[in-house]
């Protein structure tokens, strides 16, 4: 349900005698594509972070730190690649998830080839997208 504003803004975004070829039939099952790669996206992004906060695992242990007698959090690199890989699938950040996936590939060869999944899924949706310019943006000044 939250994907149908989006879709309007969108399709409000266009050019005037753009909007004329959006009551051509041939344009529904494009558009019924798009929403639901972009449910997949959604679904798969879901899953993906749910996968790598578990991965990360909770905190190890809290160690002093300085003579003030403050805390902080010790935190093996696999810890830190998988909870800066979850921010980086929420952000939609392929490059970070690229390098992550490559990270990943020693140590959880799945967990990398997921990664490499969802950029795909991402690179998809940008193709899918190509034809329609304002739909990067969603500004109707950029078409």
């Amino acid at each position: 349900m939250a994907t149908e504003p989006v879709v309007i803004a969108r399709i409000a975004a266009l050019p005037f005698d753009r909007l004329e070829d959006l009551g051509r039939t041939e344009l529904a099952p494009e558009v019924e594509s798009l929403l639901a790669l972009r449910e997949e996206i959604e679904a798969t992004a879901s899953r993906l972070e749910a996968s790598l906060f578990t991965a990360a695992g909770p905190p190890e242990a809290l160690a002093p730190v300085g003579n003030g007698g403050s805390t902080a959090v010790a935190s093996p690199p696999w810890r830190t690649l998988a909870l800066h890989a979850r921010r980086a699938v929420h952000q939609r950040r392929r490059s970070v998830l690229l390098e992550a996936a490559e990270e990943f590939r020693s140590p959880d060869p799945s967990m990398a080839t997921s990664l490499n999944g969802f950029v795909n899924l991402l690179d998809r949706f940008d193709a899918a997208l190509t034809p329609y310019p304002c739909s990067s943006t969603g500004r109707a000044r950029d078409c």
